[in-house]
């Protein structure tokens, strides 16, 4: 079985190469180019033939998407229509990656009673999509376009991805910014040496996690349905950042206290039942990869 990855430098992609999934596709393929280039794009399509394409490329920085959405229309939503269309056509089994983005966990200043409780988290894979940001909007479009894109197609959404980069390519993933060196203030006795956000929540899932549903979603038929990857547990960036580093006082900040940054949705918990506990083994392990890195 062939299946084409798209995007796979990012933390998920790497995460796609590890031996422990890469041997269920022995011949898979990667792509590395201008996927924009619907004439480029359209040749190597058809000279790799794959039978799955997994769609992980995007911009999916919000704050950069925001800043200038008509520069990364074309990759978030024209090449996801496209590849859907041409999977439809040739009989291949699409893998579109989306984002919790989607979802717009009661928009600031928005009340519950301002709001249908079916737009409200916690988000359930059918649950209605009301994004709040362009990149939000952007990835609610490409979901669009393939789901009448025909019959050949499964949605993953994954939420807040955590993880190691094995590649050591890409930016750092927010584990990583969190377990590396700060620059420590001093305050008295007190040292504050991480700022974190504590006003936004969020489901957490874990690379490897995503990549093995990626390619156990790959290798079967398609679904025609959207599926999501997480731990359905209520956490922010001030909870994780507090675990990981209990060396350190890790200032509880707003969003708002961050300038130029785009909306985000407050709240976006993914439903069902998880605990903290399933997050902190994956954290341990985040950790200790960390620590093995640094040490050698």
């Amino acid at each position: 079985m062939r299946v084409l990855v798209l995007g796979a430098g990012g933390i998920i992609g790497q995460h796609l190469r590890e031996p422990m999934f890469f041997r269920k596709s022995d011949d898979g393929v990667s792509y590395y180019g201008d996927l924009t280039n619907r004439e480029d794009l359209f040749v190597r399509l058809m000279r790799s033939t794959p039978d799955a394409i997994i769609n992980l490329a995007g911009e999916n920085r919000p704050d950069v998407v925001e800043r200038n959405p008509g520069k990364y229309r074309a990759v978030n939503v024209e090449v996801p229509a496209f590849l859907s269309a041409w999977s439809q056509a040739n009989g291949c089994h699409y893998v579109h990656v989306s984002s919790q983005a989607v979802f717009g966990g009661m928009p600031e200043g928005f009340t519950q009673s301002h709001m249908v409780a079916s737009f409200l988290p916690p988000y359930g894979p059918d649950s209605p999509r009301m994004p709040v940001n362009q990149y939000g909007l952007q990835k609610l479009q490409a979901e669009s376009e393939v789901m009448s894109g025909g019959k050949s197609w499964t949605i993953v959404r994954p939420t807040f991805v955590l993880g190691m980069r094995p590649l050591l390519i890409g930016r750092e993933n927010p584990v990583e910014q969190m377990l590396g060196p700060v620059q420590a203030i001093a305050e008295g006795e007190t040292i504050a040496v991480m700022r974190q956000v504590c006003d936004r929540w969020f489901s957490v899932s874990f690379a490897w996690d995503v990549a093995a549903k990626l390619w156990e979603v790959a290798m079967g038929e398609p679904q025609r349905c959207a599926l999501h990857v997480g731990i359905p547990f209520r956490t922010n960036r001030h909870i994780l950042a507090s675990y990981l580093r209990p060396d350190l006082n890790v200032e509880a900040v707003s969003h708002d206290d961050f300038e130029g940054l785009a909306p985000r949705p407050i709240d976006t918990t993914y439903a069902g039942a998880g605990s903290f506990s399933q997050i902190a083994e994956g954290l341990d392990r985040c950790k200790a990869e960390y620590e093995a890195r640094e040490s050698k």
